[in-house]
């Protein structure tokens, strides 16, 4: 899920751990104190609820949450223990950005996944994988597989999350049209840059119109 918050107030939050490891969740760009960063330190067992509580004070800015414990952060990644943070300012001075969540401004969360023959997931952490990290077959938006958005004519924000453990990409359209990256890791950009592609490594973020 995409987890929302604001600046100015206090996010108290209650994470249960499902799994059958240990787990963090480390909120990756936020500004907070290291004991409820999320870090290595902080992993909690199967049964357990961490509850922290994250004084939220940083500008607007897209960022993103996923498990950290050491020695697995790559596969816990890629099955799943990952999603978008969302910090939003309301003291800051209108932007005239598209704002509507999930109409004009939309999340995509790019991962790779590799499959085997009953589609479940396949991960590796040997040989090749385990010095340049697991490059998966197929490329999934938001968990999917070549989705589709339809979305109304006009201005369209894109938060664009590299959650893939390895793969770089380049991102353009098909076209070649022009758009403008608005916000990068940090947050807003002091002004609009058009581009006709853009590059993100792994846990990089970007906003583009």
């Amino acid at each position: 899920p995409v987890i929302r918050v604001k600046r100015g107030f206090t996010a108290r939050m209650a994470i249960t751990n499902k799994t059958q490891n240990p787990i963090t969740t480390h909120c990756h760009g936020l500004h907070v104190e290291g004991e409820v960063d999320g870090g290595p330190q902080t992993a909690f067992a199967p049964g357990e609820t961490w509850s922290p509580e994250l004084n939220i004070d940083q500008p607007a800015a897209t960022l993103w949450y996923h498990s950290h414990v050491h020695g697995k952060t790559g596969e816990q990644v890629y099955f799943g223990l990952a999603g978008l943070m969302i910090v939003e300012d309301p003291q800051a001075p209108a932007t005239g950005l598209p704002e509507t969540y999930g109409l004009d401004d939309i999340p995509l969360i790019v991962q790779d996944r590799s499959f085997s023959a009953d589609n479940s997931l396949v991960y590796s952490n040997r040989g090749p994988a385990l010095m340049h990290g697991f490059r998966a077959k197929e490329i999934l938006v938001n968990g999917v597989i070549r989705p589709h958005a339809t979305v109304s004519a006009g201005l369209i924000r894109f938060r664009v999350l590299n959650a893939s453990n390895a793969r770089i990409y380049t991102f353009s359209f098909e076209d070649d049209r022009p758009f403008h990256q608005v916000a990068s890791d940090g947050g807003l950009l002091g002004k609009p840059i058009e581009m006709r592609s853009i590059r993100l490594a792994p846990a990089e973020r970007a906003e583009i119109v």
